[in-house]
């Protein structure tokens, strides 16, 4: 599930199931672990609203702050039981490392000025 790039961050990868999201997989040291929940468990509720699916979680997402304390409703086995999740800091993705240009590889490329090796005497020369 993605929110926008400076929302908040629950670390949870959700599947869609009969009566909720179940978790997938939930990131390390991220909000949802620390708060105890667990891959498999089916959260059906936040902040004592029922929730069936993303398309109802995602508005709800869009209205919270880092640091907003969120009680996540879940089922574990047959069991219904609490979580108060604290919504963290989406971090920004680095950016990628750019390989380095080519090199140029032909005469006239140096000539063109793209080449940042030194130059012989002897094609200095013949540069004129």
């Amino acid at each position: 599930m993605k929110s926008e790039p400076d929302g908040v961050y629950v670390g949870i990868q959700f599947a869609q199931a009969n009566d909720g999201l179940k978790i997938e997989e939930i990131a390390p040291k991220s909000p949802a672990e620390k708060a105890g929940l667990k891959a498999g468990d089916i959260i059906v509720g936040v902040n004592g609203r029922d929730l069936r699916d993303t398309l109802s979680f995602m508005p709800l997402l869009k209205t919270l702050k880092i640091g907003d304390v969120v009680a996540f409703k879940a089922r574990r086995g047959e069991e219904y039981r609490e979580f108060k999740v604290t919504m963290g800091r989406r971090h920004r993705r680095r950016p990628r490392a750019t390989s380095p240009r080519p090199k140029p590889t032909t005469a006239t490329e140096c000539e063109a000025g793209a080449c940042n090796r030194r130059r012989s005497p002897a094609e200095l020369k013949k540069a004129g």
